[in-house]
């Protein structure tokens, strides 16, 4: 089957070429998920988090948080853990897009 022949009308290209790009956004969108998913970022303690944002080393020439925020971004960084759930609805959602549109 041929999507782009030239006995096809305008309309069935302009559709099928839409459906891949449909077909091929979903693949990029679920090989993010997979690699999201799979592959653990690293984990920073609270000192190392303070390090990097906090300003807490000599060698950081700029601040991200101040000594007030600190705490809580380390509360929300050690929260982000919990969206598993979200990450794999995700994921189910984008490999569904490639079974409907493949």
């Amino acid at each position: 089957m041929k999507l782009f022949a030239p006995e096809k009308n305008l309309i069935h290209k302009i559709l099928n070429g839409i459906l891949v790009i449909w077909f091929v956004a979903a693949i990029v969108i679920c090989f993010s998920f997979i690699v999201n998913n799979f592959l653990d970022d690293e984990e920073y303690t609270k000192e190392e988090f303070e390090i990097v944002y906090c300003g807490k080393a000599d060698a950081l020439e700029e601040v991200i948080y101040s000594e007030t925020e600190c705490d809580a971004q380390y509360l929300a960084y050690t929260l982000r853990e919990d969206d598993d759930i979200y990450l794999k609805r995700s994921l189910i959602f984008s490999a569904g897009q490639i079974v409907i549109v493949g």
